[in-house]
């Protein structure tokens, strides 16, 4: 509180007037001492304990807690769901799941959430801030693609602490004019599993603490950027590590050809939600007779998201990924298996290559585009939860569906690949 009331009497008055401050008359706030790095440890020594007291079923997604401390996890999706649910219409559909399950027996001592919450209040400093020149990498990408020129000049102030599954997570936000205007920049701080994988084999979940800064110019400056933003820069501290991390920031992106082709027959969801053959000229039907409500998207090329493929029935059993580059190998190459798991992913799509040679275990999914500004796209990540931007290994194009790995003459694609590199200039005080 006192380092809040000094910050309050050195930062200048300044009216909001709904008007985003140009960069020139933008008040600099004073420059913090104390490095975030003790912070951030303290907190990654709770990740345990966060793990155990956090969401282990819907009925917990209210704010309180089930009734009963046995859970049943699946190994491979990883949803997961307390004794009682399982028993009511409320609760997953666990038939699909069958043989993968392992059931967790969580004492209430460790899964009381009050606790947890008020250790990471009293760690939790209201203020957090970078320092001069620690964005100057991240403008070097595509011309300041993320916009994050004189971000270091705000302080990001303590919002709110959430509790998500298997992690909890608190919340910074900068913002304009001495913090009461509209927000420009986020902060995340997640403490917990930090990327959803599968435990079928008996891996070691990794766990501690991720930091995820993430600017909001994009979506309020012209010209505007739709949908989700993702994170500009990241670190990782594991629970147990003792030595400083370096923040990530990300690499250019490249594109490369691979060869993309399927084998084995499985339902596609559409066809296990009951749709018939009249659905998908139905569909192409109403893009003709209301053609004001398709134009965005037939603009935007996206007129596959009614017009189905010929092979829409059918999905591969696996999906095999080659590059066209002999003498490059990359790890998201290999065979992928498809999931017995149903209704715990987007469209039930989950295919798995396993952990081998300490490589990690490599998933595809659809991300799901919940603002709709676009369709649902295919993405190889290592983590099996579509929400984990920064696990993102490569992209598939925005048409390519499942389905294509089928046919032979769409086998070869271009995939964009993700990747990040550490920066020493990154300081969080």
């Amino acid at each position: 509180l006192n380092e809040e009331c000094r910050l309050k009497q050195h930062a200048r008055e300044v009216k909001w007037t709904g008007q985003i401050a140009p960069p020139e008359i933008r008040v600099k706030a004073p420059v913090l001492s104390t490095c975030a790095f003790s912070v951030f440890k303290q907190l990654a020594a709770l990740t345990p304990e966060a793990i155990q007291s956090s969401i282990w079923c819907t009925c917990e997604t209210s704010g309180m807690n089930t009734s009963l401390s046995e859970f049943v996890e699946c190994q491979v999706c990883r949803v997961s769901c307390c004794r009682m649910c399982l028993d009511s219409f409320s609760g997953y559909n666990i038939s699909s799941h069958v043989g993968t399950t392992r059931q967790v027996s969580i004492p209430d001592c460790e899964h009381n959430h009050a606790d947890t919450l008020l250790k990471i209040r009293s760690i939790a400093p209201p203020v957090l801030q970078f320092k001069e020149g620690s964005f100057d990498e991240i403008m070097s990408v595509r011309k300041d693609v993320f916009r994050v020129n004189g971000l270091e000049m705000f302080l990001f102030r303590f919002q709110c602490i959430k509790r998500g599954r298997r992690k909890w997570s608190l919340e910074y936000y900068a913002r304009e004019n001495n913090g009461i205007g509209q927000p420009i920049a986020r902060l995340r701080i997640v403490l917990g599993e930090a990327l959803q994988e599968s435990i079928l084999h008996n891996k070691e979940v990794k766990a501690g603490l991720l930091v995820e800064l993430t600017c909001f110019m994009p979506a309020i400056s012209t010209p505007l950027t739709y949908g989700k933003l993702e994170p500009c820069a990241w670190l990782y501290l594991d629970c147990n590590s003792v030595q400083q991390p370096c923040w990530c920031v990300p690499c250019e992106d490249k594109m490369m050809e691979f060869l993309v082709s399927g084998s084995g027959e499985t339902p596609s969801p559409r066809v296990e939600v009951g749709l018939r053959e009249d659905a998908a000229s139905v569909l192409e039907a109403a893009s003709l007779s209301n053609g004001s409500k398709f134009q965005p998207s037939k603009k935007r090329g996206e007129s596959r998201r009614w017009i189905w493929a010929n092979n829409w029935r059918d999905w591969p059993q696996s999906i095999t990924i080659e590059s066209k580059k002999k003498e490059t190998h990359f790890d998201i190459e290999g065979t992928y298996q498809r999931a017995a798991c149903r209704q715990s992913t987007n469209q039930s799509a989950l295919w798995i290559k396993l952990e081998k040679d300490r490589k990690p275990a490599m998933y595809i999914i659809l991300r799901p585009n919940v603002d709709r500004t676009g369709p649902d796209f295919a993405v190889i990540s290592t983590s099996s939860d579509w929400s984990d931007f920064l696990a993102v290994k490569a992209i598939f194009p925005t048409l390519w569906q499942p389905c294509d790995a089928l046919v032979n003459t769409s086998r070869c694609q271009k995939l964009k690949l993700k990747n990040w590199r550490g920066s020493q200039a990154i300081k969080c005080v």
